[in-house]
């Protein structure tokens, strides 16, 4: 999603007048407002049995935003910004959790919760020709973005104004 947040004319005046610093620094307390509500909307459409994929959905700003032009870009989905280190902790974690021992499968995690967003194909094992499934798509970050976008957009607006209001009494 692409948006560029404008409230009314009195706001948009008020917003120029800040200095740049204090003008990025409400609009990414507001942006991050936003985000949360998105976070929390696609977490509630994932299925309750995979815990591992609800601890992977995250938020993040990209880290090349052009300041200088304005521009301030954030991300909301699976595994956004996660290391490597935080992927295996979280899927360790889910699978301590569901008590999978030596059982086949590594259950639905950070590392893999591309499979249950997106789906797969039918699928075989390499070694041993052993069909694995398929895995249909469970569409949670479409329908949960969907969800809480207008809540998030006016969340942001609320955000910028009481933002606004704060810079200005400094």
């Amino acid at each position: 999603m692409a948006a560029t947040i404008t409230g009314s004319k009195e706001l948009d005046a008020k917003f120029k007048h800040l200095s740049d610093k204090g003008a990025s620094k409400v609009a990414v307390r507001a942006i991050r407002a936003g985000m949360r509500l998105i976070v929390r909307g696609i977490k509630s459409e994932i299925p309750s049995h995979m815990k591992g994929a609800k601890q992977a959905i995250r938020s993040r700003f990209k880290k090349n935003t052009r300041k200088k032009d304005g521009i301030i870009s954030a991300k909301v989905g699976a595994a956004v910004g996660m290391s490597k280190a935080k992927q295996a902790a979280s899927s360790e974690k889910a699978k301590a959790a569901h008590g999978r021992g030596k059982k086949p499968g590594v259950g639905i995690g950070a590392r893999n919760i591309h499979w249950a967003l997106i789906g797969t194909k039918s699928r075989t094992q390499k070694t041993t020709g052993r069909k694995t499934g398929i895995m249909p798509a469970v569409g949670a970050v479409k329908l949960g973005f969907a969800k809480s976008e207008a809540a998030a957009v006016q969340k942001i607006k609320d955000t910028l104004a009481k933002g606004i209001a704060r810079e200005f009494k400094k």
